[in-house]
């Protein structure tokens, strides 16, 4: 046992001297013993076993990867991962805001409803809509109401090749649920036969008769509107 020692003690210092030389020559270094122990060699001529270092963190001083900074997204690889925007976090993916609408807001928009034809909202300077039958074409232009009555102006144009003499439009008008307020036929224009200077000449315009219903006040109405009748001349 003793001479098995004495031959470790040899082996060492062998070894340091070994190390020692390759200190000169580069500074400190790591020597490993023959029972696989690590010696560090220290540039004072001393030398010390390497002991494994363990990294701790505080836990008064967190990773600053933990701490989102406000306005910044923490940036996850799980599914459903909270997504943190300044205060605010929401769970998985962010969905873009719905802004509500209103028919009333923009009048250009036809707003929800069960009833049918075309939104009539009286004075907001929306038109109601446009008609075609035969080359005929009628523009129901933005209503009023006024003295109980609902009023709609009309234009008309004359796209064919033959003059017209007459034209004649079928209407119902509803309320917002669907319940019809009046059923109506209007001439929107007429002419008197052999005074051809009556007539409604190809390619012109004219503002035809308005549309006139004796209706309850709305906020808005719903129009069904079919050219029934186009006579040539």
């Amino acid at each position: 046992m003793r001479i098995n020692w004495q031959i470790f003690i040899k082996v060492a210092i062998a070894s340091l001297l070994f190390g020692f030389i390759q200190f000169v020559q580069a500074g400190s270094m790591i020597a490993t013993l023959p029972d696989g122990r690590e010696v560090i060699l220290l540039e004072d001529n001393t030398w010390r076993f390497v002991t494994p270092q363990i990294e701790s963190s505080s836990p008064d001083q967190p990773s600053a990867a933990t701490i989102p900074s406000a306005g910044n997204v923490a940036k996850g690889t799980a599914t459903g991962a909270a997504v943190v925007t300044g205060t605010a976090i929401t769970s998985g993916k962010a969905t873009a805001p719905t802004v509500p609408s209103s028919g009333a807001a923009n009048p250009q928009v036809k707003m929800a409803s069960s009833a049918k034809g075309d939104l009539v909202a009286p004075d907001t300077g929306r038109l109601v809509g446009e008609y075609q039958r035969s080359g005929v074409v009628m523009v129901a232009q933005s209503a009023s109401y006024q003295d109980g009555r609902l009023t709609i102006p009309v234009s008309l144009r004359n796209e064919g090749t033959d003059s017209v003499i007459l034209v004649e439009v079928a209407t119902i008008l509803r309320n917002d649920s669907g319940e019809v307020l009046k059923r109506d036929n209007h001439v929107v224009w007429t002419s008197i036969k052999r005074m051809p200077e009556t007539y409604f000449r190809p390619g012109t315009e004219k503002e035809g008769k308005i549309l006139t219903f004796t209706v309850p006040k709305l906020e808005h109405y719903f129009l069904e509107t079919d050219i029934t009748t186009v006579e040539r001349w």
